[in-house]
Parts: C-alpha cells; structure tokens; sequence
C-alpha cells in the first residue's frame, strides 16, 4: 500500500526481517537499523529507528507486518534506504509464521 503524504513520505506496509542492535549516536541519541520487505518484495533499508525510545505498541517484531510513513534518504546512495516517520508506525498483527523452518 502506497499512498502520497506531505514531505516527501509514503505509506508502505512492510515485513521485519531483521534489526540491530541499538548503537549509540551523538547525533540521533540511539539508533537502529531495520531491514524489511515491501508487498511486493521490494528490500527496505530503515535508519535511523530509535527502537528502544519508540511507545511499546510501536515496537514492532521480526517477522511482523507493520504500516509506516518512509521518505527516501537524500544522504544515502543506497536506492533501498529510508527513513521513517516514527509517529507512523501502526503493527498490524499478522506475522509469518516460522515454525516450520
């Protein structure tokens, strides 16, 4: 699901693959880098992500499927990089099941 927002961010419903663990930062006080798919299969880069200053309900888990607002990295060259719009993260309760291997 995409859908045009102001600044330059688009909604995107996204599969957690995996994150970092929580580094310090001068510059963003904490951070965390997430990789994620798109419904389309498309691999999103998601830095920085203050994971453990985000609201319980926000804190999402691998294998979860999650909506949020992502506008591209003008710094970054890589074209999978994003950054998000922390107050956009909605958890959408389906995850994946990986019991099987």
């Amino acid at each position: 699901m995409a859908s045009g927002k102001g600044r330059g961010f688009t909604t995107e419903d996204l599969l957690i693959l995996t994150k970092t663990y929580p580094t310090p930062s001068q510059q963003y006080r904490e951070t965390t880098c997430v990789a994620a798919l798109t419904r389309e299969g498309e691999l999103r880069r998601l830095f920085p992500i203050p994971f453990r200053l985000l609201a319980g309900e926000n804190r999402f888990k691998r294998w979860e499927w999650v909506r949020m607002k992502l506008s591209r990295k003008t710094s970054d060259a890589r074209l999978e990089s994003r950054k998000i719009e922390v107050d956009s993260i909605v958890r959408l309760g389906n995850f994946v099941d990986t019991s099987q291997g």
